[in-house]
């Protein structure tokens, strides 16, 4: 097949190039800022955060928390319900169930994060069933870096039926 292009076609071509490339830079711009960096956008109103602090999260412990603080301080403020749950070799919840989102429980679990601290194993099993036992729970963000002290397979049966 013969194509011709001429001049112009090829300028056009170019300058719609150019605004695509732009607007995807943009949004790479956008998504590695604040909390979308670690989190993406949380789109539901009902999120519990599981934040791994075994002793191998002690180098990013740092990094997850400062990202945690932005995530409150961005995107939780336009949801309804959140609830914070640190585990590592047991489960330490910030509350024993979901609360609304405002600016007490937001102070509240600001304060909670900046003393989480690294120690023991990583027992993911104990803070998704902790998770999923909420029945507003929407949605679990799952904050770690390791390998669970359980078989994954095992985690994700309890999510399977939680799901059905």
């Amino acid at each position: 097949m013969h194509v011709h292009v001429t001049p112009e076609l090829n300028r056009t071509y170019e300058q719609n190039m150019k605004i695509a490339l732009e607007l995807y830079e943009k949004r790479i711009d956008w998504l590695s800022r604040g909390s979308r960096e670690l989190f993406g956008t949380v789109i539901e109103n009902n999120i519990c955060i599981l934040i791994d602090t075994s002793q191998s999260m002690q180098a990013s412990l740092d990094f997850v928390k400062r990202k945690l603080a932005v995530l409150i301080q961005e995107q939780l403020k336009a949801k309804q319900r959140f609830n914070l749950v640190s585990f590592d070799s047991k489960i330490n919840a910030w509350r024993d169930r979901m609360v609304e989102v405002d600016g007490y429980n937001m102070n509240s679990a600001l304060e909670w994060i900046k003393g989480l601290a690294a120690q023991g194993s990583t027992n993911t099993l104990a803070a998704v069933r902790f998770a999923l036992s909420d029945m507003n729970t929407e949605a679990i963000y799952l904050l770690s870096d390791g390998r669970p002290d359980q078989d994954p397979k095992q985690i994700l049966s309890q999510v399977h039926l939680k799901t059905r």
